[in-house]
């Protein structure tokens, strides 16, 4: 259907531009001009897409133009200033997010900041079909060290991930890490994933799976080893340049509400390695340590041994709150999230159920609050709680202080 759809739209545009789709005659014994159709690409350059250990600090900056115009060639233009450092080169390189590639066009230094790609650089039709797939990435080095900036075609969109052991439910430690990067065609849904690890030397599997921060999930879109390195993990295009991967509506709603991550299982951590959370730009995402300190009580203070962490998912466009606990309370009567300022007793606002699955794990996924309630979030005015027998009034609570979101790039 994907494949129908997608001809439909070149049938369309072919239908509006005769000249672009037809090389005939047009009407005069002469082989028609095409016309010149120009595409400025998005790129932005940045320290956080850099797949490997050696980014640059947040002093190093760059801006980068890249364009396209395309008649009877396609040529290719651009520049990159950079800012902070002495770049040593400046390259267009053939990669996706998540992977570093090779260099495809070394751009040329003015003798400054900026550099240039070479004139009257052109691209075949392969080339030029895989620029208009995003598969190319600006990469800026210098001293101290990496900068990086997709090259996507508009309307395209990309992040990048930091996989990591600590994301892990249950927490687990790992002496590997990952970086994974995610590419989509908002249109049509064609979605693209990559994942290079670093010091794994077991991996069994990767993947993007469905669920918040905080609770486990299942596989939305698979991943596989790439046949040339097996530190790099893809979707099935990293075998097979002709395989198409287009998101569901499943997948699509796990993304969108910040409810997918990337995941990496091992043989020595077959419930996983590592992993990332993709967290778009319109949701926080913050974890809530809960503490015996912060239970109020009309009688004496509860002093507890156990713990617990809070990861809260807020989505202020459709006010969808969620909320996954983690803890090492076994006797815990509920779970529950609360409507009070810190050092008060407020009503429940919602009750989180036990993930039958994982011990220690309670949720609520994607609740919708009220008004007044998304008010109380906002100003610091909820807080997470567990009671236990022992404690009626509270054995761990938490307040629930959204930080400044930190969304992927």
């Amino acid at each position: 259907m994907q494949k129908n759809y997608r001809s439909l739209l070149l049938g369309l545009i072919c239908s509006l531009t005769v000249a672009a789709c037809d090389s005939g005659s047009d009407g005069s014994g002469e082989t028609a001009q095409l016309p010149v159709v120009p595409v400025t690409y998005a790129v932005g350059p940045s320290a956080v897409q850099v797949v490997g250990p050696l980014a640059a600090p947040t002093s190093v900056t760059a801006v980068a133009d890249i364009f396209s115009a395309r008649d009877t060639v396609n040529t290719l233009n651009g520049s990159v200033m950079v800012n902070g450092a002495v770049a040593t080169s400046v390259s267009l390189n053939i990669g996706y997010p998540g992977e570093n590639g090779p260099v495809e066009y070394p751009l040329d230094n003015d003798g400054g900041d900026t550099w240039s790609m070479p004139e009257d650089t052109v691209l075949d039709e392969a080339e030029y079909q895989f620029l208009n797939g995003s598969g190319y990435y600006v990469s800026i080095q210098t001293p101290q060290g990496e900068l990086r900036g997709q090259v996507l075609f508009p309307g395209w969109i990309a992040a990048t991930v930091v996989v990591e052991d600590q994301q892990v439910v249950p927490t687990t430690v790992s002496s590997g890490s990952a970086t994974a990067g995610f590419l989509l065609n908002p249109d049509i849904g064609f979605v693209r994933l990559r994942m290079t690890t670093d010091a794994i030397n077991d991996a069994t599997s990767a993947s993007l799976r469905g669920a918040i921060t905080g609770a486990r999930g299942d596989v939305v879109v698979a991943m596989e080893a790439s046949s040339t390195d097996p530190a790099v993990w893809g979707t099935a295009d990293i075998n097979d340049p002709a395989f198409e991967e287009f998101l569901t509506a499943e997948a699509a709603g796990f993304v969108v509400t910040g409810s997918s991550y990337f995941s990496l299982e091992t043989v020595g951590n077959p419930g996983g390695e590592l992993r990332g959370q993709l967290v778009p730009l319109n949701i926080d995402v913050v974890d809530v340590t809960l503490t015996d300190e912060e239970v109020v009580t009309v009688g004496p203070p509860v002093v507890s041994s156990a713990q617990g962490i809070a990861s809260v998912t807020w989505n202020s466009a459709f006010l969808q709150f969620s909320v996954a606990v983690n803890t090492d309370v076994t006797d815990a009567v509920s779970v529950s999230v609360y409507q009070g300022a810190a050092g008060e007793i407020g009503p429940v606002v919602l009750d989180l159920m036990p993930d039958v699955m994982l011990p220690g794990n309670w949720l609520a996924q994607r609740a919708e609050l009220t008004n007044s309630q998304a008010t109380a979030l906002i100003n610091d005015g909820l807080y997470v709680g567990i009671v236990t027998a022992a404690n009626p009034e509270g054995e761990l609570r938490g307040q629930i202080l959204l930080d400044p979101p930190a969304p992927t790039p």
